[in-house]
């Protein structure tokens, strides 16, 4: 078995280490952050690409398990007006909301309060939304088909059966079609949005854990 080294690109754009300041087009080495008198040296601030990616990926996630806990929350809510237990006297979704809104604050933070962070928690958030809102079509589709063959009136096609019969198709078709194409779109959108962000995040390695077995420069590979 031998090792090689596999040259991993690296970005070209600049970013201050401290405060985030676009430092592309600064001559010099080392060079000095206009903004908040950083001095950093070129090689500080080279980054590579999987690093970027990889706090692209960390950005994302954080937005992505808010509206999980949003939709937690609202489950819960349901559950406490349609059934009367007594763990539903206990606002279960106040406190999911509570820590909702802790990790709203968490990728504002980690955006710097800004870099559109709210617009992206709206789209996520939107499309968990409409991604539920198919699911309940689908299961309202199959329950009512459900229920008018267990009456024994045999097969039928015609009527409101078929409208709900197509429902139910279209709705299992955007859930692996449509909301799937929304999510890379909205990705898409946090790349472009918090990308430069980002390259502040890959610079600073022990900023969270997926960056932690990416090299800077390169990476050794065995045959």
């Amino acid at each position: 078995m031998r090792k090689r080294k596999c040259v991993v690109p690296l970005c070209s754009e600049r970013v201050c280490r401290k405060c985030g300041y676009d430092l592309q087009g600064a001559a010099g080495d080392p060079i000095c952050c206009p903004e908040c008198g950083t001095t950093s040296s070129l090689a500080g601030l080279s980054v590579a690409e999987d690093r970027i990616g990889a706090a692209l990926s960390y950005l994302e996630e954080l937005p992505v398990l808010c509206v999980g806990i949003s939709l937690i929350a609202i489950t819960f809510f349901v559950l406490d007006m349609m059934f009367a237990t007594p763990w539903s006297r206990i606002p279960v979704a106040g406190f999911i909301m509570v820590y909702w809104l802790l990790l709203v604050f968490r990728y504002a933070r980690e955006s710097s309060w800004g870099q559109g962070w709210y617009l992206i928690i709206i789209v996520f958030h939107l499309i968990g939304l409409l991604g539920v809102a198919f699911i309940m079509l689908v299961w309202w589709s199959a329950v009512s088909l459900l229920v008018y063959y267990g009456r024994g009136s045999g097969v039928h096609f015609g009527g409101a059966w078929v409208a709900r019969a197509c429902i139910g198709v279209l709705s299992v078709a955007a859930l692996f079609t449509l909301i799937p194409f929304l999510y890379w779109r909205a990705k898409k959108f946090q790349a472009r949005r918090q990308r430069h962000w980002a390259i502040r995040l890959a610079q600073q390695k022990s900023k969270h854990p997926k960056r932690q077995g990416v090299a800077p420069h390169s990476t050794e590979v065995y045959e």
